[in-house]
């Protein structure tokens, strides 16, 4: 999608009416105006004050409603949580003066609605202090009233650490008391102290000492247990059931305050990012450009032709905004391997496709298996399936990684019947291709024939990037442009004649070799001069500068490519790391029984090896494939939105 730059002068008095035309079209990205026309950003306080109310209200609500779900045993049910279907809120147009005048009289309400939640809040806490103390006593078999001073004695119950049980019985003995402890929880027992009536102060020192934390029960309770214990459960309902009628009346502002927050919102964002004159109105930011003629038009028409509007195109450099593609079901779940990368910046080739292609290909070539894929591929499915998050990662997120669990097990299935292996073991077909484990040579070939091919296509892709935004010095002689891909293809040609002469360097002077070594030469040589040559008759030539940068260069291009290509071994090192967990099943199977033994070792490399070639094949992506070519620097479009159901 192309953009352009818009800048747009109107009166003052059409300035509202214009953002919201924008709005609609859904077309438009604002930014600050105001290092072009000085001013200052208009009622930004007020709004953040209207919309920090709405988000008050749902802490509130949210506070009440966690209340009750820790009370599930004894609290009603409002009628909101027993399934009435919420009604889509209306959007209303509000006035500026408007949100003024409302400010105050919202926020004394919320405000008086938050100290009544708190106090609900304190209230059933302590309530269920009382419940809890009320239901160890009676665990105990303590009567409320036997607690405290008698004639001649007095009674204290409360919790001690179990560690602190022993040295507690001791001191208490030197006191002449009667005790009797009963296990309250994990790490604490519930202790009932019966000391003479001289021995009380001494008692409070002991108890101190080893984290006594004494049953205090407030005054005015039956002192039947049982009777108490219902009494202050009934308390506790009557609190659940004033929350109730509480978070209806923070519903009823909550939605009273967010038919109004779209377009706060909108004011908030628009508003603040314009800078004004006396008179006019000036805005400026991104427009996709098919909407620049409609734009044209509904601003003409809301100011009788009284405009200035100023088209322009993004300068080389300039960070412009990114309008993604709506994608399928893969191509969406593996944009979450590049949105990790970064976001693809303007005139920049998304490598969405192209992971979605090398992914599984390199995922299926580590953990090529028909039974193990199968089981990725479920995985997957269940993954793709759900609608919640899983240990930190967002519902999204993982239905993302479902479809790429999807697609990779579907990969690692196909490779599976090439190398002829299901869970482990010999298909009944046998090998389409070959067994990596019995055809050494075979994968590794393969491996490095792919990893060529892949560093080849980065590189291409580089140079259709540099050429996109007319860098056409930096796509021809960069190391990872024109120049550094034919010494690439040119370094290939030589290492596998290498290869085939038996490793003498000799062989790179002879008479069929010496016009390649010749052209691996020169182009080194244009990778060293490149940055002189890119800069050549521009303001950043320096020459001292641009020769230690083309010797960096130079080193890079020399050992990045080889050891680049190299790393792609790791493809061949994780089949065959497969074929040898088979070996280990069979050798297992005679101590543990040869079921019992793949069970074992099949989950075992469905949990390592199958997580491992994940993150091997992302690695590959990343460092020796996209870093050629990709920068992620982008930034996503968002577009000026607005949805109005009412005018208000």
């Amino acid at each position: 999608m192309r953009f352009k730059k818009f800048f747009l002068v109107v009166a003052k008095q059409h300035e509202t009416t214009v953002l919201e035309e924008m709005a609609s079209l859904n077309a438009v990205q604002l930014v600050d105006a105001r290092d072009v026309v000085s001013g200052q950003a208009e009622n930004p306080d007020v709004y953040d004050r209207f919309l920090r109310m709405g988000q008050r209200c749902s802490t509130i609500m949210n506070a009440i409603s966690a209340l009750r779900t820790r009370f599930s045993d004894l609290a009603p049910s409002s009628e909101y949580e027993a399934g009435e279907e919420e009604k889509p809120r209306p959007s209303l147009r509000v006035q500026l003066d408007e949100i003024r005048k409302s400010l105050e009289g919202y926020e004394s309400t919320l405000n008086g609605l938050s100290a009544e939640a708190d106090r609900l809040l304190e209230e059933t806490e302590t309530l269920d202090a009382v419940r809890k103390k009320l239901a160890l006593l009676r665990v105990a078999n303590v009567n409320a009233d036997s607690l405290g001073s008698h004639t001649f004695t007095v009674v204290r119950a409360g919790l001690v650490p179990n560690q602190a049980l022993q040295g507690l019985e001791e001191s208490l003995a030197a006191l002449s008391a009667v005790h009797e402890a009963s296990r309250a929880a994990a790490e604490q027992s519930l202790m009932v102290i019966v000391v003479p009536k001289a021995n009380n102060d001494r008692l409070d020192d002991v108890l101190s000492k080893y984290g006594f934390q004494e049953v205090d029960l407030p005054p005015g309770l039956d002192p039947d247990l049982g009777v108490a214990l219902a009494t202050v459960q009934e308390r506790v309902r009557q609190k659940l059931r004033d929350s109730i009628g509480l978070e209806a009346r923070l519903r009823a502002l909550a939605d009273e305050l967010a038919a109004k927050t779209d377009y706060v919102s909108f004011l908030r964002e628009a508003t603040t990012v314009v800078s004004r004159t006396e008179t006019l109105s000036v805005s400026q930011g991104w427009i996709i450009e098919g909407a620049i003629e409609e734009l044209r038009q509904k601003v003409a028409a809301i100011t009788s032709d009284s405009y200035y509007l100023q088209i322009e195109n993004p300068s080389r450099g300039e960070p412009t905004p990114v309008l993604l593609p709506k994608r399928g079901w893969v191509l969406k779940g593996f944009q979450l391997l590049t949105f990790i990368r970064g976001i693809p910046s303007y005139n920049e080739i998304d490598p969405t496709i192209v992971f979605a292609i090398l992914f599984p290909i390199m995922y299926g070539m580590m953990f090529g298996d028909i039974g193990d894929g199968a089981v990725i591929l479920v995985l997957g499915l269940l993954f793709y399936r759900s609608r919640r998050g899983l240990i930190g990662i967002s519902a999204s997120a993982l239905r993302s990684l479902g479809t790429i669990m999807v697609i990779s097990g579907l990969s690692a299935i196909v490779f599976g019947a090439l190398y002829g292996s299901v869970f482990l073991a010999r298909t009944p077909f046998g090998p389409l291709l070959f067994e990596p484990v019995l055809d050494f040579g075979a994968i590794v070939e393969v491996a490095l024939v792919f990893g060529v091919t892949q560093i080849a296509i980065s590189l291409v892709l580089n140079i259709e990037n540099h050429v996109a935004i007319g860098e056409l010095r930096e796509a021809i002689f960069s190391g990872k442009g024109a120049v550094g891909l034919a010494y690439y293809l040119v370094g290939i040609v030589l290492a596998v004649r290498l290869i085939e002469g038996g490793l003498q360097l000799s062989l790179f002077v002879t008479p069929g070799n010496l016009p390649f070594t010749g052209a691996a030469l020169v182009l080194l040589l244009l990778v060293f001069l490149s940055p002189l040559l890119r800069h050549l008759k521009t303001e950043e030539f320096d020459v001292g500068k641009d020769i230690i940068d083309g010797f960096s260069e130079l080193l890079e291009v020399f050992i990045s490519f080889l050891t680049n290509s190299l790393s792609y071994l790791r493809l061949a090192a994780f089949a065959l790391a497969h074929g040898i967990f088979a070996g280990f099943a069979v050798d297992l199977g005679g101590t543990l029984g040869m079921v019992e033994s793949f069970v074992l070792v099949n989950a075992l490399v469905i949990m390592v090896d199958g997580f491992a070639a994940g993150i091997q094949s992302v690695r590959l992506l990343y460092y020796e494939f996209s870093t050629k070519f990709f920068a992620g620097s982008g930034q996503t479009f968002k577009p000026l939105r607005l949805k109005l159901t009412e005018s208000g």
